[in-house]
């Protein structure tokens, strides 16, 4: 008893940090039949343990996620009078845009809609987008695809449902950008993007002649617009539409005059660019002010203006999502997702280029999809790149995406302390403001250049612009992805497959449309040399042995020589044709060979037990070399079999499809 004691009370007494794993409570001469206790070790008390290599790994994807932690760090005083000035500029940009294009969009009563999205996005891009010249904000195209969904046909749009766009539209972002796929854009041609900015445009304008002409109750749909539009013309009213005139005049003479004079560093043209810039704001301000002396003299009636907005910042609530919602909204959702994003990824890499850096497809996707969903918590609707205000953006000198913080405490301040003056803000300024801005995505000239290079490409073009136009946008876009794809499978499962000619004097191969004829040449009429076009995948394999059997019937060669140069890939059915059209040539007594293999098709073509039964050379000449060598050593053998003579190859050109003597 005393020595368990005293064993107990040294343990006790000991350190926890002195246990180890080999102490024990009781000690092996009080009983050795008893095995000692071992008390756990603090390793193995305490969990994983985080090692520098896990702490580098957090850091990269800490980095990636939030490109603000790479400048951060290196960020000085003279970057921040840049970014200063380029953030105060886009917000004096921004404000009046916003409440122009929330009314593209159909917030009647909730015009304030597009003041909400123009801060939550600039504040989450700051943290986690990565190209510094890029404004996200309201958009026309945005306004336009959230009207054409959500709207109910008469240019009004419950805010509620558009709140729900932007929280699923950012959620498939997100989940696009997570999951690398950001090339998936890439599958929308420029032919179809261009059809479908110049419809918008076209659809945006007349969309905005209600506010110049001061007409209500014009439906949203283009046909129904113009009709609505020239009915009700007798109705119009004269003083929004001298307003509507003057301020676009005013606004295109604003635009000009920077191209005139300010392009220099002088005083005057500093003073020149800062009033052409800031255009839009000093039209909204002096017919803002010309309303306002108007309402307060009695007239109320001779200027159509937007009426009340409700001041102070949004409050901080969930969208509404319903079954019904995310039934009729998951296509929409997908489609402004990924218009959303190409907008801004061809913004963002243009001036990338400009300006020398590099931009992360897939982080973009993120950001912009973060940016949408944080904004649906916020009262906002879908953002996106807007390419005018990131033109100034880059004009003002930023350097760092920190802009748009000051971009938003600008538009924050006009919500706090400047709603009253908005009342009496005129709708055909702002019906002028959306008109000159969207006049230059007009690209009718585009049209000529795309049928002197490729005339095919009009026809997904054209289903872009009267899709788009005349039927939903959704509809639009689509039909005229699915038409490009149609061309895009056809090219894949019909290579430009080659028939090349192979010079026995001169042991040279050329295509056949660059043979020249010359009287020097000779080709061998027993050998196919055969180009294929492209990768060996199975739309292309079934047409690619019809072809090669095809010639070989017209023509009877004993040799076929297969340049695979063009070729970087083979699958499962490209492996099993492969086999199948050795099998055939073995029954007609042809030899196949195969040159310019590459490491990745010979490795499947290895696992498929195809090497065995074709001969790979590096090079073509090597392979026509040893074909003709075969045939050679196969024709005296017939020679000495049949006692016969046989003349030499008679000279012969091929020609795709024909050869001639």
């Amino acid at each position: 008893t005393h020595t368990h004691t005293t064993d107990t009370q040294k343990v006790k007494g000991t350190k926890p940090s002195q246990l180890s794993h080999g102490s024990a409570l009781v000690s092996h001469t009080q009983n050795p039949n008893i095995r000692s206790l071992r008390l756990p070790t603090l390793a193995r008390m305490s969990g994983p343990v985080i090692t520098p290599e896990l702490k580098a790994k957090a850091g990269r994807v800490l980095r990636s996620i939030f490109p603000i932690t790479k400048w951060l760090p290196e960020y000085n005083l003279a970057k921040l009078q840049c970014d200063v000035i380029a953030g105060v500029t886009i917000g004096l940009m921004v404000v009046p845009q916003a409440l122009a294009y929330a009314s593209v969009a159909g917030f009647k009563d909730k015009i304030v809609a597009g003041l909400y999205a123009s801060f939550v996005g600039p504040f989450v891009y700051m943290l986690m987008g990565s190209a510094k010249d890029v404004t996200l904000g309201p958009t026309a195209i945005m306004s336009l695809l959230v009207s054409s969904v959500a709207g109910d046909g008469r240019g009004y749009t419950d805010l509620t449902d558009a709140i729900v766009l932007s929280f699923m539209a950012g959620a498939v972002q997100l989940l696009l950008g997570a999951l690398r796929l950001g090339f998936l854009v890439e599958f929308i041609s420029f032919p179809v993007i261009s059809g479908f900015t110049t419809s918008a445009a076209i659809t945006i304008i007349v969309s905005e002649l209600k506010h110049i002409l001061g007409l209500h109750g014009v439906r949203q749909s283009f046909i129904y617009c113009i009709y609505d539009t020239f009915s009700q013309f007798p109705s119009l009213k004269i003083w929004d539409l001298a307003m509507g005139l003057v301020c676009i005049l005013a606004l295109l003479l604003l635009q000009e005059s920077n191209k005139w004079y300010g392009g220099g560093t002088s005083r005057l043209s500093r003073a020149v660019w800062l009033v052409s810039t800031a255009r839009n704001a000093i039209i909204v301000m002096i017919t803002s002010m010309i309303s306002y002396i108007a309402a307060k003299s009695g007239d109320t009636t001779s200027l159509t203006v937007i009426g009340a907005v409700p001041s102070g910042l949004p409050g901080f609530s969930a969208p509404h999502l319903t079954a019904d919602r995310l039934q009729n909204f998951i296509g929409a959702a997908f489609t402004i997702a990924l218009i959303g994003f190409l907008e801004n990824i061809a913004i963002a890499k243009a001036f990338a280029r400009q300006n020398g850096y590099e931009v992360d497809s897939s982080q973009e996707l993120i950001a912009i999809g973060s940016c949408n969903m944080v904004g649906s918590f916020l009262s906002a609707y879908p953002v996106t790149g807007s390419f005018s205000r990131t033109a100034v953006n880059s004009a003002s000198g930023v350097k760092t995406t920190l802009s748009g913080l000051f971009t938003g405490i600008i538009v924050i301040f006009s919500l706090l302390f400047l709603t009253d003056m908005f009342q009496y803000i005129p709708q055909a300024s702002l019906g002028a403001i959306i008109i000159c801005a969207v006049v230059p995505m007009i690209e009718f000239e585009l049209v000529l250049r795309i049928w002197r290079l490729n005339r095919l490409d009009i026809v997904p073009y054209a289903i872009s612009f009267f899709g788009c136009l005349i039927f939903d946008i959704q509809y639009g876009i689509a039909a005229a992805v699915g038409v490009s794809m149609l061309y895009l499978l056809y090219h894949v499962a019909r290579p430009d497959h080659r028939v090349l000619n192979f010079d026995v004097r001169s042991s040279s191969y050329t295509s056949h449309e660059a043979d020249t004829g010359l009287p020097d040449t000779e080709y061998d009429d027993r050998l196919l040399l055969f180009r294929l076009g492209g990768s060996l995948l199975y739309p292309a394999m079934a047409s690619t042995k019809d072809e090669i059997i095809g010639l070989l019937e017209r023509h009877r060669c004993r040799a076929v020589v297969l340049d695979f140069t063009c070729c970087t890939r083979i699958d499962y059915t490209g492996c099993q044709v492969l086999r199948e059209l050795v099998k055939d040539l073995e029954k007609r007594e042809v030899i196949l060979y195969a040159s310019f293999v590459p490491p990745a098709v010979a490795q499947m073509m290895g696992r498929a037990l195809l090497l065995s039964a074709i001969s790979v050379f590096s090079n073509t000449s090597l392979a026509v070399a040893a074909a003709r060598q075969a045939l050679d050593r196969v024709a005296e053998e017939e020679d000495d079999n049949s006692g016969l003579i046989r003349d030499g190859p008679v000279p012969a050109r091929w020609a795709y499809g024909t050869v001639t003597s």
